[in-house]
């Protein structure tokens, strides 16, 4: 009884301690090419680049701003898994 209670506490303390990490950072795309915003570019935009994160209610998602201009912007969006899908980026070239 007792290694059952053992056994018990540590798979709770184990998803409390490193399932969030796992979901609050899931790995890079790997196509992924950040560029660095041309000096030029007004600071308004110019702070969009990056990675963002939403508050996690009610799921996590990610937006990645891999380049952009004053035109234009390349975006990664990751998604948790909904309806039966795995987690995963997808990305939203410009044309």
């Amino acid at each position: 009884m007792k290694t059952l209670v053992v056994l018990a506490v540590s798979i709770v303390m184990v998803s409390i301690f490193f399932c969030p990490m796992v979901m609050a950072a899931p790995s890079m795309p790997a196509d992924l090419q950040m560029v660095q915003p041309d000096p030029s570019l007004p600071k308004e935009l110019a702070a969009f680049w990056g990675k963002w994160q939403s508050i996690p209610y009610p799921e996590n998602f990610f937006v990645i701003v891999e380049k952009i201009d004053e035109e234009k912007a390349s975006l990664y969006v990751w998604a948790p898994g909904l309806e039966g899908t795995a987690p995963s980026w997808g990305d939203v070239k410009p044309k």
